[in-house]
Order: C-alpha cells, then sequence, then structure tokens
C-alpha cells in the first residue's frame, strides 16, 4: 500500500528547494518554508484543534508552529487561492508573499496638524470681586494692579490708611471699582468685617489673596514666645479666618479662588527667621487642606512662594545694614547676590510674582488647587 505524499513531496522542485532539507520529527518529513499549514485552515488553529478540514479559517497562520501536524494530500500549497502560501509569514530572503512595504508617515515631517478651537487663555476675572490684604505697596501692590488690569472689582486692605489711600488712587487711575477699608487682619472682628464690606459693596466675594505678613530677623537665641505669638498671628491665622469666612460665599456661587502668600524660609529655615519660617510653613500646609475640603464646590486655593523680591521693606532693610557697616546700600544688595547667585541674574520684581497670581486667581486655573508656586529666579535647591 502506498503510503501518501508528504507536504512538499508532491510540490515542484522550486518549492523544495526554498524549503531546504526535510526536517524528521515524529517520524514526519515537513519542509521549514510553508510552515507545516494546513490548506484552507491556519496551524494555529489546526494545532489548537479548533479548526476543521476543507473549511477556511480567519486566523493567520502561525510561523513558529506546524511541527506536529498531520499529514496533507499530494499537491497541496500549489495553488495561492487556497491560503497555504499567503498565510506564511516566514520572514527572511525565503518568505513567500512579498508585499510591498506599508508607507508611514515620518515625524516632524510635513504640514503640522490642525488645530481646532481658540487656544487663547482667557483670565475671566472681569467682573469678579476680589480682597486683596497688605495690598498698599510691594507684591499686595502689583497684585491689585495685575487683578485691576483684568477687570476685576478691588476690596483692598492695609494698616496705613495714607499709604492705602495712595494706592487706592492708582488702582482706580485705570478704572477699576476699588474700595479701600484700612484694617488690621490680625483683629478676628476686623477681618469678619472686611468680607462683610466686600458683600456689601460688590454683592459677592470671588478672589481671596492672603499677602499680609512680615518677618524680622532675630537671632533664635533671642527669639521669645511672643514673638513666635505675634508672627503666626500676621502670617498665619489672618489668612485662616479670612480663609474661612470667605470660604461660605465662595462656596454658595461655586467659585472661589484664594491664593496664599508664602515665603522661601518656609522650606528653607533660616536660624535667625525660624519664628517667621514656622508660620510660613503652616501657610503651605493650610492651603493645602483648604484645597481639598473645598475642591468639590469650586473652590481652589494655592500657595504662591516669592524668593527675594525687590521692595520697599528690602530697600530699607538693605538701607539700615549699610549704615551699620558704612557701606552704601547697593553694595549690600551686591554682596547678598554674591554670596547666593540667582540665576536669572537679578533680584524679582513684584509683577513677577503678580503674574502668577492673575492666572491663579482667573477661570483658566479651574482645574489647578493644593499647589505651592516657587517664585524665586531659580535660587531654591529643591524643585519640590
Amino acid at each position: 500500500m502506498r503510503r501518501p505524499l508528504l507536504l512538499g513531496e508532491g510540490a515542484p522542485l522550486s518549492l523544495r528547494a526554498r524549503g531546504g532539507p526535510p526536517e524528521r520529527h515524529d517520524g514526519l518529513r515537513r519542509p521549514r518554508s510553508l510552515g507545516g499549514c494546513q490548506p484552507g485552515g491556519g496551524s494555529r488553529g489546526a494545532a489548537r484543534g479548533g479548526g476543521r478540514a476543507g473549511r477556511p479559517s480567519r486566523r493567520r497562520a502561525d510561523p513558529d508552529a506546524g511541527h506536529d501536524q498531520a499529514p496533507v494530500p499530494p499537491g497541496a500549497g500549489q495553488r495561492h487561492g487556497d491560503g497555504l502560501l499567503r498565510g506564511s509569514r516566514r520572514r527572511g530572503p525565503h518568505r513567500t508573499d512579498r508585499r510591498p512595504p506599508r508607507r508611514r508617515a515620518l515625524h516632524g515631517r510635513g504640514p503640522p496638524a490642525p488645530i481646532h478651537g481658540d487656544l487663547t487663555v482667557q483670565l475671566g476675572i472681569t467682573g469678579r470681586a476680589a480682597i486683596v490684604t497688605g495690598a498698599s505697596q510691594g507684591i499686595g501692590l502689583a497684585i491689585a494692579r495685575a487683578l485691576a488690569g483684568e477687570g476685576g472689582s478691588l476690596l483692598v486692605c492695609a494698616r496705613g490708611a495714607d499709604r492705602l489711600a495712595t494706592a487706592a488712587a492708582e488702582l482706580r487711575a485705570v478704572g477699576a471699582d476699588v474700595l479701600a477699608v484700612p484694617a488690621d487682619v490680625t483683629d478676628a472682628e476686623a477681618a469678619a468685617a472686611l468680607v462683610q464690606a466686600c458683600l456689601e459693596r460688590f454683592g459677592r466675594v470671588d478672589i481671596l489673596v492672603n499677602n499680609a505678613g512680615k518677618g524680622a530677623p532675630v537671632p533664635l537665641a533671642k527669639q521669645t514666645p511672643q514673638l513666635w505669638q505675634d508672627c503666626f498671628e500676621l502670617n498665619l491665622f489672618s489668612a485662616v479666618r479670612l480663609s474661612l469666612a470667605c470660604a461660605r460665599p465662595m462656596r454658595e456661587a461655586g467659585w472661589g479662588r484664594i491664593v496664599n502668600i508664602g515665603s522661601r524660609v518656609g522650606r528653607e529655615p533660616d536660624p535667625f527667621f525660624a519664628h517667621y519660617a514656622a508660620a510660613k510653613a503652616a501657610l503651605m500646609n493650610f492651603s493645602k487642606s483648604l484645597s481639598d475640603a473645598f475642591a468639590g464646590d469650586g473652590v481652589t486655593a494655592n500657595c504662591v512662594i516669592p524668593g527675594l523680591i525687590r521692595s520697599e521693606a528690602v530697600d530699607q532693610a538693605a538701607q539700615k545694614s549699610a549704615a551699620a557697616t558704612g557701606s552704601a546700600a547697593e553694595d549690600v544688595m551686591a554682596e547678598i547676590l554674591r554670596r547666593r547667585p540667582i540665576p536669572v541674574g537679578r533680584l524679582g520684581e513684584p509683577e513677577d510674582v503678580a503674574g502668577l497670581v492673575a492666572y491663579l486667581c482667573s477661570e483658566a486655573a479651574a482645574w489647578t488647587t493644593g499647589a505651592c508656586f516657587t517664585v524665586d529666579g531659580g535660587i531654591s535647591r529643591s524643585p519640590l
């Protein structure tokens, strides 16, 4: 009785030559080039027992399977239509189904993809009512200017009535609706009165910037509990009281922005500013707790951490140091920059901080909350 021809024995010589020498496995001879695929079915389906002879399979042939396939009738694999040759995926010089290479787009070549929509940032501060503390000079006044320039209505607050009146007149000169309220934010009743005055004047409280704060250098050995108490009242507790008082109308309106102004020493403590550094570090942590508590009500809370900013207070400190050493104030500032160089090569300006604060108070920052942003010209050693 004649044994059945194995796959490749009945095929033309050219096919057998491509397959190379036959390989023995379990007593059967199979060429390598065709992968042991059965006609009409994929070798993967046959190996799993899922395919039936004579019925085409939608599975692709597996190039690594097929060494345990059953014998195939003579002449099988000679036609392209039965799926055998087309199903073979052997790579290299013996591949039986040469296809043209697929055209792929090259990165960076050709015209850019179209941009849909307007990418212009709309701050959306027009018509919003903002409370800015410590707004008579320096960073606070620059923040008030930035918000006024975006169309916001302002309640500005500071302890010095004369300076505050001058600042309010400057803001009104650019067309802003401004209410100036001299107040000491360390007074709990005065803080509540600020919020009430804003509601009565503008009918809303949308933005709160807790900028009031101060810390004088004192050697740690000479710091007293009263010094710490006064420092925390101004730099921490005033912000806590105002934030909680403003959160109520903000949550009712479903929109609010709270920005607390911290300090670099809150992250990098200094023994001469131990009291001030502790208060600012607590303010940073309070900002995060505030953001978690009211995020679901549309109220965001963030902290901005300025570095060395040129201001009247900094100039006065430089002049005081210059008088004690018999040098010029400019030399004192140059020596400070020499000892601790600022990567951008200059002191910060109040406007450098105000621009970021204006963004955090805007509609564009609706998904930014619970974060601390450092604005120090790159002087901080840690990126966190």
